[in-house]
């Protein structure tokens, strides 16, 4: 189980209110943002992809050297 922080609000967790609306997908139930951890934002999580913060910083630099010394089995770390 999880808890999953949204930095853009403010550190809030993301939180299942339980309610449902028909639209746009009939039975669809509505996710917001809550303060404090209780049992509505606990989530197990299923499926997904993780992607970790890269070591470097982004730059143009990265892509032209990238570039140079690229071959077919070269990748990134952070590459998807």
């Amino acid at each position: 189980m999880n808890r999953f922080k949204i930095l853009k609000y403010l550190f809030r967790y993301l939180h299942l209110t339980g309610d449902t609306y028909g639209r746009p997908i009939h039975g669809q139930k509505e996710i917001s943002c809550y303060a404090y951890a209780n049992s509505q934002n606990l989530w197990k999580v299923d499926a997904g992809v993780y992607v970790r913060q890269s070591s470097e910083p982004l730059s143009s630099t990265r892509d032209e050297n990238y570039n140079a010394q690229s071959s077919k089995n070269d990748h990134f770390d952070d590459e998807l």
